[in-house]
């Protein structure tokens, strides 16, 4: 996982028309249906093998290809389908998997439960360090149970372990073909480059285009399996471009390069605040930027000791405490921030995240810290005098001369961050600033990327900055646990503080605590009791300083990509396009913005259940290049989220300046009146999502067999006899044609008849309102109708012969 993400990970969405080097040599110009991630964290790919880019943490683009079982929303941590139909626990040692029966690779083989179940395991294997081997301690075993069916089997200390969600995230690739490199490889089987394209039969809706140091191009994939379900992904082209110096990606984004930004890029915010007409970004009614932004909550950041190196923050809890009070963290995350965030609580869980205030110990933070509140959670004082106080209490020296304890001066250290992170590199700073207040002089030193990690990860560092997980996993708010408890394997991935090797004992202890908790579901009431406890084993000892937690700002051009997620109209999409496949769910939903519905029709306004009806729909594109558009058909007016049911879907390419019509048949079993819908999508009403829902009225009437309770058995056949009768007395009236006499008797002869069909005509009623049902009523009503133009004949005609 990519720390950077977790805070501040400046990962823009750019969508351009651009030059790249394929893998071939030659130069090529892509076309304006592009959409790039710029990538500004941590190591760059060396390769494109899925193995080693989940176990390096560095799967940029890698998804794509290589699909997951699932996308995470990031704002929520909830995941969403991609190769799995479905998942769950079927009991609490069996996390069962259901993978779509249309999923297939890019040769047209079917996506296997053994597919899976070898993907997994080879993320799973610890000879080469594969992304999931910590989570595979508690797996027994992965089974096969059919061709799209697969259960993994918990180890009996893992019962319904949430952890194991997580497999759901990572690349999935074919075992025909990286069964024998791995047995060629084996433990260097991270060191394959799988560069070659014609062989990488990923099954995701792209494939790699071209590949170097800097840039990364995936090509759509026409054919993609995903489009017989809807899972539609437009953009022709999507790239990745290597950037890290925030000035640069805004002058990309000024000059309309880039159409949306993320990250920290602190200009944009100014530059879009003072012409809201040409940008979106969440709620274009809030005033504050933090709630302009608030889709987008992050972790927490906290400025990690070196407890294995700095023996006097270690063994010292008063030191610790004087260090924090001395902050104030409101003020550091204002200037860094720009109105961004807040303090953060010294349990590190963002506030903003879910079900985050429900698990907070508020208790244990203000039982043992000066506290006030932000965001609705306690957060430490900032509170210098009580900072120098404490230094007095327990040290020689004053705030002018500086401080020692036991003859070792206070200070001297180093705090550490990326040179270009330059929200960390400010909040630095000012720490340094603070800190020489209270009479603690430290340095900062800003390192490259590769050097601070390893310094980081060589214990050579005093202080580093770092990021506690925000809601990038599908255990939401628990992940955030995992970066103070589980083992330090990796730069981001385990304890901050190295809990296991500075305090092993306290280190087990939590683990099996956590263990615990990730075996109750999520929000019950015991999962927040067992939370809460966890946090009176670390809050009070206050292994790491907290700082800040905020939102990841994002603003983006209106004119030319749409349905960006808004207040009005929210989809579960993290702005960043990068780490966990949420660049998937971003690519999911782009849509064009120089298409628009010219028409909509329908060939029918009222059917028959189950009759087929097709829908018209006519696309204009006002653009000057082709482009991919997905017209969709729901059941349902627009509404805002995932929307009403699709009941009918296609895609097209709309040429450029043309136009495309696009027919769908669907047809609807339930009766009554129903609204159809195109472009539900654009529902909202904001620039970031223009034009308007389309909706049409259709009617599903029963057939008239269906209508009501059933007719009684006799009830035609007395129809029947009255419509006779009455026909009767017409002929008995048109038979009379040569005498007045002749025109009287007959006359008798009909009254005489109209009076029997009037009997026959009150026994049908009769039998219809036994009945009760509407289509009873109706059939008499058609009966009467037929004998009062039948009977009309027979007066008129002995009217006639009478005179």
């Amino acid at each position: 996982m990519n720390g950077k993400s977790l805070i501040s990970a400046g990962i823009v969405s750019v969508l351009l028309v651009g030059f790249l080097m394929p893998l071939a040599g030659a130069q090529r110009k892509l076309k304006p249906e592009t959409a790039w991630s710029d990538f500004s964290g941590s190591t760059w790919p060396k390769t494109w093998n899925p193995i080693y880019a989940e176990a390096t943490g560095n799967p940029v683009g890698i998804r794509s290809v290589y699909e997951p079982l699932a996308a995470l929303g990031t704002w929520k941590g909830e995941l969403y389908p991609m190769l799995a139909e479905n998942w769950g626990f079927t009991d609490k040692y069996t996390f069962e998997i259901n993978i779509y029966p249309e999923a297939e690779f890019h040769d047209g083989s079917p996506v296997t439960a053994e597919d899976v179940k070898f993907s997994l395991n080879a993320h799973g294997n610890k000879k080469w360090g594969g992304t999931l081997s910590t989570l595979w301690d508690s797996v027994e075993s992965v089974s096969v149970v059919d061709e799209t069916t697969l259960h993994i089997n918990l180890k009996e200390n893992y019962p319904n372990y949430q952890m194991i969600k997580d497999c759901m995230l990572v690349a999935i690739f074919s075992k025909d073909r990286w069964q024998p490199l791995i047995e060629e490889y084996g433990e260097n089987i991270v060191d394959y480059p799988n560069l070659d394209l014609g062989k990488q039969n990923g099954s995701g809706p792209y494939k790699l285009s071209s590949f170097s140091m800097d840039k990364i191009v995936l090509k759509r994939v026409s054919d993609y399996w995903g489009n017989k379900i809807g899972h539609y992904f437009l953009p022709e082209y999507h790239g990745v471009m290597k950037e890290v110096e925030s000035t640069a990606r805004f002058n990309d984004f000024k000059q309309h390069n880039i159409d949306v930004v993320t990250g920290w890029v602190p200009a944009s915010m100014d530059y879009t605040d003072q012409r809201p007409s040409k940008f979106g970004w969440w709620n274009e009614d809030a005033e504050k930027r933090v709630e302009k932004y608030a889709a987008s909550p992050l972790g927490q950041s906290v400025l990690a000791p070196n407890l294995e190196k700095l023996d006097m923050v270690r063994n010292n809890l008063w030191l610790r405490k004087a260090l924090t009070y001395a902050l104030d963290v409101s003020e550091i995350s204002e200037k860094s921030h720009l109105g961004c965030g807040a303090a953060g609580p010294p349990s590190f869980m963002n506030p903003l995240l879910p079900k985050v205030p429900e698990y907070t110990n508020k208790e244990v933070i203000r039982n043992n810290f000066e506290t006030t509140t932000a965001m609705g959670v306690p957060v430490i004082k900032y509170d210098p005098e009580k900072a120098v106080e404490i230094l007095k209490e327990h040290c020689e020296g004053s705030v002018d001369k500086g401080w020692t304890y036991n003859g070792e001066k206070i200070g001297g250290w180093t705090l550490e961050t990326v040179q270009g992170w330059v929200d960390w590199m400010g909040t630095l700073s000012q720490i340094k600033e603070m800190w020489s207040k209270i009479g603690i002089n430290v340095e900062t030193k800003f390192h490259e990327y590769g050097t601070w990690s390893s310094r980081y990860m060589t214990k050579k560092f005093d202080w580093s900055m770092m990021g506690i997980g925000g809601p990038e996993a599908p255990y939401v708010p628990l992940n955030g646990f995992n970066a103070l408890f589980l083992p330090h394997t990796s730069t981001w991935v385990g304890s901050k503080f190295n809990i296991h090797d500075v305090y092993p004992e306290k280190g087990q202890k939590a683990q099996n605590m956590l263990n615990e908790l990730y075996s109750l579901p999520i929000g019950s009431e015991e999962s927040i009791r067992k939370a809460k406890k966890l946090q009176e084993l670390y809050v009070p000892e206050l292994y790491m300083i907290p700082l800040w937690t905020y939102v990841r700002h994002g603003q983006w051009w209106t004119n030319r990509w749409a349905n960006w997620p808004t207040k009005d109209d929210p989809y579960d999409m993290q702005y960043a396009l990068q780490s966990l496949g949420s660049d998937l769910r971003f690519l999911d939903h782009m849509y064009p913005v120089s298409v628009e519905t010219a028409s909509f029709s329908l060939s029918k306004g009222t059917v028959n259940p189950g009759e087929v009806v097709t829908a018209s729909v006519t696309l204009n594109n006002t653009g000057d290049a082709d482009h991919n558009y997905a017209v969709k058909l729901r059941k349902g007016p627009a509404k805002a989220g995932p929307g009403p049911e699709v009941i009918a879907h296609k895609a097209t390419v709309v040429p450029a300046g043309g136009s495309k019509t696009v027919e769908l048949e669907f047809s609807i079993d339930e009766t009554g009146s129903h609204t159809i819908t195109v472009d539900d999508w654009r529902f909202g009403k904001t620039d970031s999502n223009p034009g308007d829902p389309i909706e049409k009225t259709l009617i599903v009437k029963k057939k008239e067999e269906e209508i009501g309770p059933p007719i009684p058995e006799n009830l035609p056949e007395k129809v029947d006899m009255a419509i006779k009768t009455a026909q009767d007395a017409k002929d008995a009236a048109l038979s009379a044609k040569d005498t007045a006499q002749d025109a009287k008797n007959a006359a008798q002869e009909a009254v005489s008849a109209a009076n029997a069909a009037k009997e026959s005509a009150d026994d049908a009623k009769a039998a219809a309102e036994e009945a009760g049902g509407v289509s009873a009523s109706m059939l008499v009503a058609s009966m009467v109708i037929t004998i009062i133009v039948v009977l009309a004949g027979v007066y008129v005609i002995t009217g006639k012969r009478a005179t």
